[in-house]
């Protein structure tokens, strides 16, 4: 992969946003709990990031892109009856990756959420169908499955080509790229948190900075913003649990 230095995005990858402890939303479970930002911090991370960077997200494609961007994983029914209020009251869009097996199930979204989410603007793509860890080594075919049958379902539901495409957990190499981007997605976001893009075939390929419940608003809007020493210490802690996983899956 041969990085484009002509391009940079800083992007911000969440998963949750729940107006209290108690809603039902995405995936259940204590390391689930680690993603779930309540919505007061949400406001107050998205106040702070106006402040800092005076700038709306941008949507990704293809093309060069610069600013920052919203991305949210998982397709949790907080998508729709939280952070899609908080958005539209603000102007801005974002990027939403469904896990395709979990549309309609409790604590998810329906098709018609998934598919408003899109009237309205927002960029839908894949999360895959059943949002497996240590994607990277599965078999070829079984990744090949994963993407295309959720790019079937989301292009039923949408009406329209699916082109943009989240791995779980961020577990990625060359080759699991390589088979995800021969199954025709051209935007695909990893978990390494850095803020420019590469190419893979006829994809770009772009990092992500992950928010917690525990991530500060100052630290969440100087990502956002790309400040100087945000990130060095986030990288190694990715590439070490990268390291772990390769181990125990």
């Amino acid at each position: 992969m041969k990085p484009l230095p002509e391009s940079i995005c800083h992007i911000l990858a969440y998963h949750e946003i729940l107006k209290d402890s108690s809603l039902l939303s995405g995936f259940q479970s204590k390391s689930a709990d680690t993603y779930k930002v309540s919505l007061e911090a949400f406001r107050e991370q998205l106040d702070a990031i106006t402040n800092l960077t005076n700038s709306a997200p941008v949507i990704l494609n293809p093309s060069t892109a610069e600013g920052w961007a919203l991305t949210f994983d998982d397709g949790g029914i907080s998508n729709y009856d939280v952070i899609l209020p908080e958005l539209e009251d603000r102007g801005w869009k974002a990027h939403f990756f469904i896990v395709t097996s979990c549309i309609g199930s409790p604590g998810f979204m329906s098709a018609d959420q998934t598919r408003e989410l899109h009237r309205l603007g927002h960029s839908v793509g894949s999360h895959s169908v059943t949002h497996p860890a240590g994607m990277r080594k599965m078999p070829a075919k079984k990744i090949l499955k994963e993407w295309q049958d959720s790019k079937n379902r989301l292009e039923d539901i949408l009406g329209e080509s699916v082109t943009s495409a989240a791995v779980p957990f961020g577990s990625v190499d060359s080759a699991s790229l390589n088979t995800l981007a021969s199954t025709g997605y051209r935007t695909i976001f990893t978990s390494d948190p850095v803020s420019y893009p590469k190419n893979i075939k006829d994809a770009t390929v772009w990092g992500r900075y992950t928010v917690t419940s525990k991530t500060s608003a100052r630290k969440v809007a100087k990502r956002a913003a790309g400040k100087p020493g945000t990130f060095a210490g986030e990288r190694l802690y990715f590439h070490l649990k990268q390291t772990v996983r390769s181990f125990t899956k």
